[in-house]
Formats: C-alpha cells, structure tokens, sequence
C-alpha cells in the first residue's frame, strides 16, 4: 500500500496522457508539459507515444511527440517552466526560421526520445544509460544523458550516477571495492581469465600496510597471498628510496613523513581497501644494487599479472604530486542560455519496479512516484592517453598486465578490468578507444594450452594476435623513457606475455615467424625525425634502435616477399633477461639492392623524394658501388638516369644527407580498392665500421635508414621487371 497524498476525498490527481494519474504538478513545470511529455517519463522508457494529430507520421520512430509554438513557448518559458526555457534556448540556436509574426505563430512539432541502446551498450557504462535526445521538427537540438542520484526515487530506473569527485573519500573507497567484489564473484569472463584457486607467489619483498603510520618492508621468503601493485610516474628522484643501506631498517618500520605523496596515498588506498601487502618498485627493489634489479626485472611479468588490484595513479606527473585530492566539477556547457551547465528536472517515476509501481494514493487512485533528473550533455570519451602515466614508457606494461585496476584519473575514479571498464559509483563513461591485451594471454600456466595451440595453429587468430603485438608498439613507442637503455627492458614483460603464446624468438623487439613483415616500422609524425641515442641499444632494423613514436605496416592479406630471411640473430647483454638488452645483432636478408638518391623538400610537406636508378644505369655500374675502384656519384647522374618514384620515410634527419643509398624491397601486396600493387621496404646505406676479416677483406655490411612504399607501377616505368629484379645477400646490423 502506498501512502495517503491528501485526506480531501474531492481531490482528484491530475490526469495524463493515455488517462495516468499524476502526481502534483510541481511550479517548475507548466501544465502542457506535466500532462505531456513528463507523463511520458521525456520518453525514456515506453514504445512510442504519440500526439493523435501525429498518427499518421511514419518517421516517428520512438518517445513522445508534440506541436507547439514559439510563442506559446516564450510564453510558457516566461512563465517558469523549466522544460518550455530549456525547449527556447534550443530554438535561439536557430532564429531565422522563427522571425516575425508569421515566423512566431507557426507550429512545430517537439520530440523527445532515448538514443539507441547500442551507443550506450557498446562504449558506455552503465550499460543501461538513458540517452535523451530532443528533435525539433526533423532537425536534432539536442543530445545528453539522464542520471539520478541512488537514493532519489529516480535512482531505481535512471541507472546513471553524478562522476565521483571525491575520490579519496571512505565513500568513494567503499563504492570501489564494490566494484572489484563484482568482478572477483560476478564476472564470468574475469574468473576464466584467473590465475586458480590458490593464491599467487608474493613478489619478494613487499610493504605490510595493516598500520599506515607505520608501514614496513617484508621479505615474503615465498609465502602465498594477496597483494596491489602501484603504477605510477617517478618524475623526480625519490631519496628515500630503498638502498642496501636501509633496507633492513625498512623492515623495522619506515617513517610515511619521508616519502612521497603518491606513496603515501597508495599506502592509505591499500588498507582503506582492506589490503595488507603493496608492492612498490621504489621500495620493493634495491635501487643500487644491479643484481637486485636483474632478478626483479626477470619477473615483472608475473608482478603486475598476479596482483590482486593495481593501483594506477594516473592523474599525478610527479610522485611528490599525490593523487587523491578531489577532483573539480566537470565543466559540460550545453551552449545554452541560462543553462550553463547540467539541468536539474522533476520526474514522474515509471512503474518498472515493484516500489515504484505502488506509488501512493490520493483517495481511492494510485498515483506514480516523483523523483529528480539531471540531463547532461554526453562527457567526451575518455581518453586514457591524455593522463601522465600515458606519457611514460614503464606505465603501459603496468596498465595492460594488470588484470583489474583502480585508474586515479584527472577527473574521476574508474575501475578497469578485462570486462569492461567503468566509473566508481555508477556515472556515466564513454570509452572508444581503450587498449587490452587479448584473453589468451591471461590464461593461466597451468590449465590445459588449447586455446594457446588454437593461436598458433589457426592462421587468421595468430594474424590477430601479431596484430595486437604492432598496435602496443605503436603506444609505446611514443612514450618516454629516463634512461635510454630501458627501450627493451621496459615493455619486457608484455613481449614475454606474448611469447608465452606466439611460441617464436624474440629479436631486439620483432619476432622471428613475422621478422620481413616487423621490418616495416616507420616515423610516425610528419614534419619530424627520429633520433638514434649516442649509445649502441639495438641493431639499426629494431624500432628499438631509435627514439620516437614509429608506425607500423600492418599485415595484408594478399601479400608475397620479396625478401627472403637467410639469418638472424642478437646478442643479449644478460641471458636471464630474454627480453631485456641486447649487446649485438645482425640480420641477413636475401634480396635485391637497387642504388636510389634521395632529395629533402622536394615533395610537399617536406617529404624526401626518392629518385629510382634506371635499368641503364644499374646495367653500367652493375648494381654496384665501385667501377674500376672508383666510386660513382649517383646525385650527379644526369636526369634521365634517375626516375622519381614516390616519397620515403627517413628514419633520422643525419641520415637524409647520405650520398650512399639502396633499397631492399622486403615485400608486394595488393591495395584494395586501388586497383594496383604496392612494394615496400627498407632504405640502407653502408655501415661506417665494416669490422676487417682474417683476410684483411671488409666484408659489406649495411645500416637500415628509412622506409619506402611505392606503387609497381613506378617501377615498371623505370625499366625495372619487379617479377624478377635480382637478388644478393645483405647483411643488416
């Protein structure tokens, strides 16, 4: 039985559309849209509803419809109603068709709607967001989103919530470790994805957290158990970092007042969750001691992978910065007057469940339930490239390792798991693009490989997967680094993820079964260069040889190489560290040598132009450098000897004034949808130290420079047969 509205028996409740009962009408709202369409709950919920004058309308696909006019508009907004001002900050968007008497009495029709539930389902949480759409005539004025607070009437059928903003708040910690409760009991993709019934091995050492005042190290000795992990930006040095000098007094207690602030916040985030152990780089590895970091670094993979929760402070640049102050108020303008931001509205409470179908009574009638909306205008997806932690090279392993996160961002706390990612407290998240390593590398070690020997058995999924692999390289490759010689050590773990499944060597970052389509990276961003660090890092094919975002060719299906793998191999600077340095490499490639010269500023946009030799010459300096012991000058052979063919990347701007170039077609595919097949590869020049054989004999010995893709056609036209273009052994380094 619902409560008693009113004790006067001649009281009738005002009456709806299609004859509802209605609460009140509250004084914010005129009687034409309380009757009209707030009784149709703005047209969220029903099949549509429609004016009778508009029957006959067949484009009405959905909501509530009605005609009205600007100046019964005006005169209603004048009046108070918030929905009639909200309708006429809309039509001043569009004024001219509204001018003058004529203009002002004309009728037209108002829709109010939900959006499509697939835009909610699949890049928002929650998924079941009311998306509101107002249509003026057939033009739409507007779209946003519905959300109510949890303990308003509203809140039972209006799922979304207002963004969390203070994220370090006991409510806001409680309302996250609902979030990770859901997923550990209620998400059946994450437990598959679970490593098994028995706990983890701790790291080797970890901070004890049961006193914050207090926290202290631990050697863990191989204990099992339960344990988050902090993701975060050094951005300065930390002196309270764990050396061999103190680190037996760290187990003894560390004072909090020494360290940093996102420390510290991690420290209080980790027993306000009801965690005991954190594991923190800073503190859980011995910074000035080399063999500490070998062994912690051989096992990063599965420190990151097996944490229960990983803490990522993305918000903070620095360390000392923290990352749990309260977030501002988002600022989501409607562009509108007197709204200036999100819009507060009565609600008549549909009847979806069972609370709010009892509703109350008003003599003998049952009368709905009323609640508060907010509509807003849809937030921008979420960007997590945007944060600090995106920035920086390390971060990204952290980020994708991790099975189940919190994500402290710059404006609210979201929580990440390989289900979905969504906000703390139920607001509304749109994510487009979100990087996730694919399922299969989640799998546990000991459960049976079939879904791993399905990868590399089944062509297309091994494709898909290799594919994944290119698009983290092209993230992480645009991120920075404190210490250059950390390029292979710090997406390590995420390339020994991959080979646990791919089952093919790693090479200085490439893998062996894919080595002439990896080949295939390039600078990513237009007008600038790359850089090779001072100190030797990679061998000049890996990506890992220079700095700076590079893009890469992704595999296509219709395809053949050219090139032909004859040997590769690299020298790792530590055996126990598959996929940390290298201290040497060389690949040797079977394939044609074609002399080019390239010219800087000739194509537009400052692309360097790529002039072919023709047949001709080749035939006279025979594919060679050295005629009769003289060296021939290619960019001063005269114009007809040389055909352009197209523009190419140079990988580092020393390297576009080299006088001495070739390029090694790796590969041919079929451009779909031009009609014409396309020949990359790599641009080299001579290696300036040829190490001398026992025969006093320099043996050629190449560098890559850059990268080529160009039309056959452009070959052909310089005389070159590209069905059968010669071949020689190379040697790459």
């Amino acid at each position: 039985m619902g409560s008693t509205f009113s004790q006067r028996t001649n009281y009738r409740p005002p009456i709806g559309h299609g004859g509802k009962p209605l609460p009140a009408r509250p004084s914010s709202i005129c009687q034409l849209c309380w009757e009209g369409p707030f009784a149709a709950h703005l047209g969220l919920f029903e099949a549509p509803v429609t004016d009778p004058a508009l029957q006959d309308k067949d484009d009405l696909t959905g909501g509530y419809s009605y005609w009205t006019s600007w100046a019964g508009l005006e005169s209603r907004a004048a009046a108070g109603c918030l929905w009639c001002q909200f309708l006429l900050a809309l039509y001043r968007k569009q004024p001219i068709r509204f001018k003058g008497p004529i203009g002002r009495m004309k009728r037209f029709r108002v829709t109010v709607r939900r959006c499509s539930d697939d835009i909610a389902t699949t890049f928002g949480r929650p998924v079941h967001t009311k998306l509101i759409r107002v249509i003026i005539d057939d033009t739409v004025g507007f779209s946003g989103y519905v959300y109510a607070a949890a303990d308003n009437p509203a809140g039972e059928s209006i799922v979304a919530r207002a963004p969390i903003l203070d994220i370090g708040s006991p409510r806001s910690l409680a309302l996250a470790r609902s979030c990770i409760a859901k997923c550990v009991h209620g998400h059946v993709h994450c437990t598959a994805l679970s490593i098994d019934a028995l706990d983890p091995r701790l790291p080797s050492r970890v901070i004890d957290c049961t006193n914050p005042g207090r926290p202290r190290l631990v050697s863990t000795g191989g204990a099992r158990g339960r344990y988050v992990a902090l993701s975060y930006v050094w951005g300065e040095d930390q002196p309270h970092k764990t050396t061999s000098a103190n680190v037996y007094a760290y187990t003894d207690g560390i004072d909090p007042t020494c360290l940093p602030k996102t420390i510290r916040d991690a420290i209080k985030v980790t027993h306000a969750l009801g965690y005991q152990f954190l594991w923190i780089d800073t503190l859980c590895i011995v910074q000035d001691s080399d063999e500490d970091k070998q062994h912690e670094l051989g096992r990063l993979h599965d420190t990151y992978r097996y944490a229960f929760l990983t803490i990522i402070a993305a918000s903070a640049q620095k360390v000392s910065q923290g990352f749990l102050e309260d977030r501002p108020t988002p600022v989501r303008s409607t562009n509108l007057d007197l709204f200036s931001g999100d819009i507060t509205l009565p609600f008549i409470c549909p009847s979806t469940t069972p609370r709010l179908a009892a509703g109350y009574t008003v003599g003998h009638t049952l009368v709905p339930r009323m609640g508060e909306v907010h509509i807003s205008v849809l937030p921008r997806a979420y960007d997590y490239l945007s944060e600090p932690t995106s920035t920086r090279a390390w971060c990204l392993q952290e980020y994708l390792m991790s099975p189940r996160s919190l994500l402290f961002t710059s404006e609210t706390l979201l929580f990440r798991c390989q289900t979905s990612t969504e906000s703390v407290g139920g607001s509304f998240h749109l994510s487009v693009f979100e990087p996730r390593l694919p399922d299969v590398l989640f799998y546990p070690k000991a459960s049976p490989d079939q879904a791993q020997s399905k990868i590399c058995s089944d062509m297309r999924e091994w494709t898909q997967l290799h594919l994944a692999w290119l698009e983290i390289l092209v993230d992480y490759t645009s991120r920075k680094l404190t210490n250059p010689s950390d390029k292979l050590v710090a997406c390590g773990a995420v390339a020994a993820a991959f080979q646990r499944v791919l089952h093919s060597d790693y090479l200085a970052g490439l893998w062996r079964d894919t080595l002439l389509d990896d080949l295939l990276w390039y600078n990513g961003r237009e007008g600038s260069f790359l850089s090779r660090p001072e100190m030797y890092r990679a061998p000049s094919w890996s990506w890992a040889s220079v700095d700076g975002g590079v893009q890469v060719r992704w595999r296509h299906a219709w395809q053949d190489s050219i090139a032909k793998v004859v040997k590769c191999e690299v020298t790792l600077k530590n055996a126990e560290l598959p996929f940390g340095e290298v201290s040497a490499g060389f690949l040797v490639l079977c394939t044609a040598l074609i002399r080019v010269v390239v010219r800087r500023g000739e194509i537009g946009g400052g692309h360097p132009a790529i002039y072919l030799q023709t047949t001709r010459q080749a035939s006279r300096w025979k594919g060679h450098i050295w005629v009769t012991g003289e060296e021939i000058e290619v960019h001063t052979a005269a114009p007809g000897n040389l055909a352009y063919i197209d523009s190419v990347h140079i990988d580092c701007e020393a390297d576009s004034e080299l006088k001495r170039l070739w390029i090694a077609p790796i590969r041919r595919y079929f451009e779909l949808g031009k009609n014409y097949e396309v020949i990359d590869g790599l641009v080299v020049t001579l290696a300036s130290k040829s190490p001398r054989s026992a025969q006093n004999v320099r043996p050629r010995l190449y560098h890559r420079v850059g990268y080529f893709s160009v039309c056959e056609t452009s070959f052909v036209q310089a005389g070159w047969n590209t069905r059968d273009m010669g071949s020689v052994r190379i040697r790459l380094v």
